[in-house]
């Protein structure tokens, strides 16, 4: 099928040193219209002698009940979720929150991060397509995890936990602010 859509980003002020993005997208898809608002927030801190970061993370989206089920929110695995499979769950409306923190052991070659991650999937009246092993997450599901960042945070190697019916998980990965240049 075709699917048509339009998109509009406003950012908006946050309290603190973060910034936030409200993001609207209406389309059309097999005859029905449908629409996702998705609204995002970050604060990053820097000690003041660079001798740690922290970065939080927090994202809320909901989408009308005629949403395509490739335009649902997925949550799960890396970037998301560690420690759960990659897009695990799904649902109309999800909420994510994010905390990581880095300190550097050999500035700037190694440093040592631990981060957790908690959200959650609702349905809320759509369905999966069969096919799909992703599910509604049945509540908030929690990951913890620690690891190393490599040649100024450019690389990093994790391990990671799913607490709530997850696994372990091994994460090898470039710093998700490259990836716009990838």
């Amino acid at each position: 099928g075709f699917v048509g859509t339009v998109q509009g980003r406003v950012p908006f002020p946050v309290p603190g040193s973060g910034r936030g993005a409200l993001t609207g997208t209406v389309g059309r898809f097999g005859g029905g219209t449908f629409g996702t608002a998705l609204a995002e927030a970050r604060w990053t801190l820097d000690s003041p002698a660079r001798s740690w970061r922290l970065r939080a993370d927090v994202a809320v989206g909901a989408s009308t009940l005629r949403t395509p089920p490739q335009m649902l929110f997925l949550l799960g695995g890396r970037g998301t979720l560690p420690g759960y499979d990659y897009r695990s769950f799904v649902g109309r409306r999800f909420w994510m929150a994010r905390v990581e923190g880095t300190r550097p052991l050999l500035h700037p070659w190694v440093g040592i991060r631990t981060f957790a991650a908690l959200g959650a999937t609702r349905l809320a009246g759509a369905t999966s397509p069969p096919v799909w092993s992703a599910h509604d997450s049945g509540g908030p599901r929690p990951s913890v995890g620690a690891g190393l960042s490599l040649g100024w945070d450019v690389l990093r190697l994790d391990v990671a936990r799913g607490l709530r019916d997850g696994r372990w998980d091994v994460i090898f990965e470039v710093n998700p602010r490259f990836h716009p240049w990838l």
